[in-house]
């Protein structure tokens, strides 16, 4: 759900609500979460770099409200609840 990646860390952009910093990628490697300075809203940006087509949505009003759904999330996963998908491979519990 949530990957960190190094190489981009402390990124800057422009995004429509104002300036943002990179704050990890999607586990899809395409779609990015950004925290915006002025708000610290964190928001993502969906689609390729450079292609044109990318979206942009309000995720979370914060970054300590985003890491709470992260927690929910992983927690309702290890529990069997969903099917797990990770960056390296893909594991279903039941």
């Amino acid at each position: 759900m949530f990957v960190r990646d190094l190489g981009r860390e402390l990124e800057v952009r422009d995004l429509p609500p104002g300036r943002a910093v990179f704050l990890g990628a999607f586990e899809d490697g395409v779609n990015t979460y950004w925290l915006v300075i002025g708000s610290a809203e964190v928001w993502m940006v969906r689609g390729y770099d450079g292609d044109g087509g990318q979206q942009y949505g309000l995720v979370n009003s914060s970054v300590a409200g985003l890491q709470n759904v992260l927690e929910v999330w992983e927690a309702f996963a290890g529990s069997g609840g969903a099917t797990r998908t990770t960056t390296t491979r893909t594991t279903s519990k039941a």
